[in-house]
This record gives structure tokens, sequence and C-alpha cells, in this order.
């Protein structure tokens, strides 16, 4: 029996956008020797794993407990990267700390918006960090292991519902929300809800915060919370498409299990965000120039490594 591949929506949408972005991410599993330290997503980690501190800890200890705990992971976050960056990178250096005033800003900003509001009251923790998974056969015949991790789960006590909650780092909310309806990441998220979980899920909130220190000249709001409901329609409709996206994922990664040029079957589809968006940005052209020694520089600057090490162990992907 052919052992299923592992799968997520991050794999989907990667494969989606750039298909050679795709191969080397997840075909070739190749990982950063040394891993960027500044930029939006190192921004939205930090604030990330401070939440998830801030809601484990929750279960245990008072609301002011809990908020000094948020920001302690997220000050440790930033002290590793400091120790660990280059002392003779003056400006990286820099960064990271000007980032991280802008993380912790951003953090306590939020802490003092649920005070205010009190945007929690009524919503009761269910889930932290939770793994849904289920397996897939495809109508070709690829076997996938499809899984995803929740931010928080949470139920609604006064109206009786369940929803997930995911935390975004935004630059503005007007750009985020236009999409919301359409986003597939939710859509996986409560599609596979809807088959692990027993019960209804009505859908994601969206937690967004604001890239923004709230100074004199930031205009609020800063914090803004979006519910889209997900119907069983939608979710049907999501489960077809998902089919059809996974068909072709198996067939190019035979393709390429069978000798296939990478140039033909994983190429590339350059746009602007690639030059803030994708690390492989320049090793991405030498695959292209075949009198460069394109694996030597991937040697020099890339490691193999598991894509899935984010759900907690070693997975299949390929």
């Amino acid at each position: 029996m052919t052992e299923s591949l592992h799968i997520s929506n991050s794999e989907i949408q990667t494969f989606k956008r750039c298909r050679r972005k795709w191969w080397f991410g997840y075909y070739r599993r190749l990982k950063p020797l040394h891993e960027r330290k500044v930029g939006p997503l190192r921004i939205g980690n930090r604030v990330h794993e401070s939440l998830e501190s801030y809601y484990l800890a929750l279960a245990g200890v008072d609301t002011a407990d809990a908020v000094k705990v948020a920001l302690a992971k997220h000050d440790m976050l930033v002290m590793v990267d400091l120790e660990t960056a280059d002392e003779s990178d003056e400006k990286t250096i820099k960064e990271i700390t000007s980032q991280g005033d802008l993380s912790r800003a951003m953090l306590e900003g939020y802490f003092e918006w649920l005070a205010e509001t009190g945007a929690d009251q009524g919503y009761r923790v269910v889930g932290i960090e939770q793994t849904v998974s289920t397996e897939i056969t495809t109508p070709l015949g690829a076997q996938f292991h499809t899984k995803a991790k929740l931010d928080l789960v949470v139920e609604d006590e006064d109206a009786g519902e369940r929803w997930f909650l995911d935390h975004k780092t935004v630059g503005d909310f007007t750009t985020p929300t236009r999409m919301l309806h359409l986003d597939e990441q939710m859509l996986m998220y409560n599609w596979l809800q809807s088959l692990t979980v027993p019960g209804k899920t009505e859908g994601a909130i969206y937690n967004m915060i604001k890239k923004s220190k709230r100074t004199q000249r930031a205009k609020p709001p800063f914090f803004m919370r979006f519910k889209v409901r997900h119907s069983q329609q939608e979710l049907d409709s999501f489960y077809v498409r998902l089919l059809g996206e996974l068909d072709q994922i198996a067939r190019v990664r035979q393709l390429l299990d069978e000798g296939q040029d990478p140039r033909r079957v994983a190429y590339p589809s350059p746009k602007s965000e690639c030059s803030w968006d994708c690390q492989y940005l320049y090793i991405c052209p030498l695959i292209d120039r075949t009198q460069d020694d394109a694996e030597h520089a991937i040697s020099l600057t890339f490691r193999e490594g598991d894509p899935y090490e984010y759900y907690g162990e070693e997975k299949k992907s390929g």
C-alpha cells in the first residue's frame, strides 16, 4: 500500500502560486541554512507564538499574569534572534531591535484592546494549536494525509456556536477583508473540522492585529475581528476543488519522480511579490541558466529539512 503524502493548505497555495517555489520547498525540501530574522514573517511569528503563550497561560493564571507570560515569551524570542545574529551585521541587529519594538507594541495594544472592549468575553477556549487531519484518496488514486493546525477553537457561549479563531498580522484591514469569504485556508480548516470534530463549526473569526506602534500619527482602528460563516454547500464545493488540486500535485510529483525536467513541469510564476515573499529568489534564475552551477549555489545556502516540522514531528511530504 502506498504511503500517503502529507499535504497542507500552505503547500497547495504554494503549488498554485508558483510550481518552482513548491519544487524547491516541498519536493526538494530545501530550507535556508540561516533563517531570516527580520521581515513580515518574523513579526507575525513572534506575535503568533506570544498569543499562543497567552491563551495557554489563561488556563492557570489570571489575565494580568497571562499578559506577562506572553510578553516575556516575545522578549525571549527577540533576544534569541539578537544573540544568534552576526555581531558584525549592524543593519540586521538594528532591524531586529526595531521590529521587536513593533511586535511588542502590537501585543501590548492587543491586550489593552481586549481589556477595554471585552472582545474575548463570552468565548470559551476549547482548543489551542489544535491539529485536525483526514485521509483523502483522489479520483486518480493519489493518497494524501490532509492536515491543518488551528490557532484557537472557541465556543460562543451566548449563541451556542463553535468557531475557530485565526491570528493575522496585517498592514491594513481593507485589503484582507475584501477576500476573506474566498480564503481557502479557512475553508480547509472548516472542512477538516466538519469531518473530524462532532457538531457544527460555523466558520472563521479573523483576529487581525495591525502592524502599528499606535503613535499619535497612526490612525485607528488597530485591531479588528471579522467573522465568515461557511455553508455546507461551500464546504462540499471546496472538497470537489481540493480533489482536483491534489490530483494535479500528485501528477507533477509523479512526473518529477520519473525524471521529467523540472523546468517543464515545475515552472516558475514570477511576480513582484517574489522580491519579498520567496526565499528562493536568488537561486531561481540559476535553474534556467544551465551554464551556471545551480546545485553548488544551493548547497552553499540551503539544506534539506522537513516542511511539516510545524506539526511537531517528521512528516512525509514527498
